[in-house]
């Protein structure tokens, strides 16, 4: 499954979300690794598959992390977020995703330029906190609110598009959806 904005509102039955089977974060410069989206009994699940048509981004404190999309890969994810940046580009004439942090007022960009000064990016999104009252998390028993970003991208990257599922759950990588929402990226 591509998880488009169309096919993740059109799944109404789902409302849950799980990375499965998550290794840790790979070592070296880039922090990536190819997944599959499935649908598990009412459940989208995130899980690495070396022949999967995705690709996950990992989040590292205070650093920008990224990826590159391999041949059949034409979608990225990451999160969580809860404020950071999600940027989508060329470098080197293939396609990259990354995850940049920002905490406490400090935005980690050079870090990526550092690392990418090549990048052109077509994406540069800003997440917000969403709907992070106390009484929402309490009426759902949950503990975390956090935000995961899906970019999906037709043919040579001529067109693309974001979506944003928002999770209320106990820890950062499960939990209910609680919204989908399709990022303007224009």
């Amino acid at each position: 499954m591509i998880p488009t904005f169309t096919n993740l509102r059109s799944q109404a039955s789902y409302r849950k979300f799980a990375l499965r089977n998550w290794p840790p974060i790979p070592g070296g410069k880039e922090k990536s690794i190819r997944i599959s989206a499935t649908m598990d009994n009412g459940c989208l699940v995130l899980e690495p598959d070396i022949a999967g048509d995705g690709m996950f981004v990992y989040y590292v404190s205070q650093d920008a992390t990224y990826g590159f999309a391999d041949a059949g890969v034409n979608w990225a994810c990451s999160g969580p977020y809860s404020g950071c940046k999600f940027q989508v580009g060329r470098a080197d004439l293939r396609i990259y995703a990354s995850h940049i942090a920002r905490e406490g007022g400090v935005d980690y960009s050079d870090k990526l330029i550092q690392y990418l000064p090549e990048a052109y990016p077509a994406l540069d999104y800003t997440t917000g906190m969403g709907d992070t009252s106390i009484d929402t998390a309490q009426k759902l028993s949950a503990t975390q609110v956090s935000k995961y970003l899906f970019a999906w991208w037709a043919g040579n990257f001529n067109t693309f598009s974001v979506t944003e599922i928002t999770i209320y759950g106990n820890n950062m990588d499960s939990g209910r959806i609680m919204k989908v929402a399709e990022v303007d990226v224009n």
